[in-house]
């Protein structure tokens, strides 16, 4: 019994502290922050963008009128009124040169069958669309 008076007692359970859900926590939360910071960039970078290559209604009705084709007469004048209303707007005098114009080419609009455009109505057409373009 002497040896076993030598022994000592089991000593408890030791806590150790394990710190490894919150190195996890931490990890999770470095991962989202990370994402968020990256999205924010490339949402304000796309954001930029699109402003930059978006047109005006103005500068794309002068690139249409520019673009018309004199051939197909119905849609020629389509385009003419649409476009030239919305460059015309708001000048009182372009305005009223406008009318006079769009007076003169209804006759080759509400149609089924229309002529062909008189060289008279392109050149009225083509020195508005420059008068427009230069002012």
């Amino acid at each position: 019994m002497q040896g076993l008076e030598k022994l000592k007692d089991i000593k408890p359970p030791v806590e150790v502290h394990d710190i490894s859900f919150l190195l996890f926590l931490a990890l999770i939360i470095a991962i989202f922050m990370v994402a968020f910071v990256l999205g924010y960039y490339l949402y304000n970078r796309l954001k930029k963008k699109r402003r930059r290559k978006r047109k005006s209604k103005k500068e794309i009705a002068k690139e249409k009128l520019k673009a018309i084709g004199f051939s197909d007469t119905k849609n020629a004048v389509y385009e003419f009124s649409e476009n030239a209303a919305i460059l015309a707007e708001g000048d009182m005098e372009k305005e009223k040169k406008l009318n006079n114009i769009l007076k003169e080419l209804e006759i080759y609009k509400y149609k089924r069958d229309v002529p062909p455009l008189s060289q008279k109505h392109i050149k009225l057409m083509k020195d508005f669309i420059k008068e427009l373009a230069n002012g």
